[in-house]
């Protein structure tokens, strides 16, 4: 890089600047269906790379009771809910 000052007198040094690769996503999983009741894999919707680590996600809306979000690792999960309980009819 080069200074100029308003005589006109410069001063140069060497400067290096390094660019990294942009932040890019993948859409791993295109759609998921889940049954209400039923143990689900969990999986992992968005992918990252590039950019600088570590990645954070986030998911808008929340999610509903029984549906877990890892905002470190963008991986989704569901746990088994508890059987209805039949409640005999008089």
């Amino acid at each position: 890089m080069t200074a100029t000052d308003a005589n006109g007198a410069t001063g140069t040094r060497n400067y290096t600047l390094s660019i990294g690769a942009a932040l890019s996503t993948t859409q791993a999983v295109a759609s998921s269906s889940l049954t209400a009741g039923v143990a689900a894999t969990a999986f992992t919707p968005v992918t990252a790379s590039g950019g600088s680590t570590p990645y954070s996600y986030g998911i808008s809306p929340a999610l509903p009771a029984g549906l877990s979000f890892n905002t470190s690792t963008g991986r989704s999960a569901a746990r088994r809910a508890p059987p209805a309980r039949a409640r005999p009819t008089r």
